[in-house]
């Protein structure tokens, strides 16, 4: 008796264990279904350099880390980590933050190292991210060499 129950012990361990997914190998599966998921084209009103200013909650210059998450709804968002390398307008405590690229066509993802000064609101609902990119691929500049010291 004691010997069933041992081994029906084990066989539920080993059950359990097989059906308990693995948070990493889920990420990297939603990133790579991402990645090569079909973008969005979609239509959006015109990005104006001074009312963004006026109204955006932060611009930063941000090192990109990496994609910590995707967020699934009718337009898929992946979800990177980011340092705050420098604070142009607004206010904020974290050196990191998360922010929302939305999968549009004719712009790529982000990619780990690469240096932005982002348009950004904080976001309201949605817990998987700090903030989003106001315009979406319009509220993004490349940094260059004089870019963030122009910007002030």
């Amino acid at each position: 008796m004691k010997k069933l129950i041992f081994s029906l012990s084990i066989l539920s361990i080993i059950m359990l264990t097989a059906c308990t997914e693995n948070p990493e190998a889920k990420l990297k599966e939603d990133i790579s279904t991402f990645k090569t998921s079909v973008c969005a084209e979609v239509s959006m009103e015109a990005f104006i350099f001074d009312e963004a200013v006026e109204h955006v909650d932060l611009i930063a210059h941000v090192k990109m880390n990496e994609i910590v998450g995707i967020r699934k709804r009718e337009l898929p968002k992946a979800i990177f980590e980011a340092d705050i390398l420098e604070v142009i307008k607004g206010e904020t405590d974290e050196e990191k933050i998360t922010i929302m690229q939305e999968n549009l066509c004719g712009f790529d993802l982000f990619e780990e190292g690469e240096e932005w000064v982002l348009f950004l609101n904080e976001t309201v609902d949605a817990p998987e991210a700090d903030y989003w990119i106001e315009g979406s691929y319009q509220g993004v500049f490349e940094v260059g060499d004089e870019m963030v010291e122009n910007l002030k």
